[in-house]
């Protein structure tokens, strides 16, 4: 009788732990979700990361400069205290497609770094692109100077 509890009871545990498993997995997706919809919904040059503005630069003292030959992005305030500068090996295009970049920016004490990550291009209007990675949570709204 004592085999039988201690079966019914291993496959309660091993349930529990399903539901576990199966519950972080859910929200893990569900906080990516919203990560994206947050990304696509913005409108403003931003870097945001694991969900929260990386850099916060207002629109008034935002500068932004575009090497063509380097195909680097540089997004900063006036007096380049927070930016962000974004190196890609390819030129942005079509929604759907990738490109592979480093990425720099600026936090409240130093520089942070992030090399050669794959950015999907999630949307595009006009020189305006909506860049996601996945694995590192990273969101970039960013805008080519014409």
């Amino acid at each position: 009788m004592s085999n039988k509890r201690t079966y019914c009871r291993m496959g309660f545990e091993i349930r529990v732990i399903m539901a576990i498993v199966s519950a972080v997995i859910f929200t893990s997706c569900v906080k990516y979700e919203l990560e994206m919809e947050n990304l696509l919904s913005e409108d403003e040059i931003s870097l945001c990361i694991k969900g929260s503005a990386a850099v916060e630069i207002t629109k008034e003292r935002m500068q932004i400069g575009y090497n063509d030959m380097k195909r680097q992005l540089r997004v900063h305030d006036d007096t380049f205290s927070n930016f962000f500068i974004l190196t890609c090996d390819s030129d942005l295009s079509e929604q759907g497609d990738f490109v592979t970049a480093d990425l720099q920016w600026t936090t409240s004490n130093n520089i942070r770094n992030l090399k050669g990550i794959k950015l999907e291009i999630k949307k595009t209007e006009g020189n305006k692109y909506w860049l996601w990675n996945k694995s590192h949570r990273v969101a970039i709204v960013i805008e080519k100077p014409v």
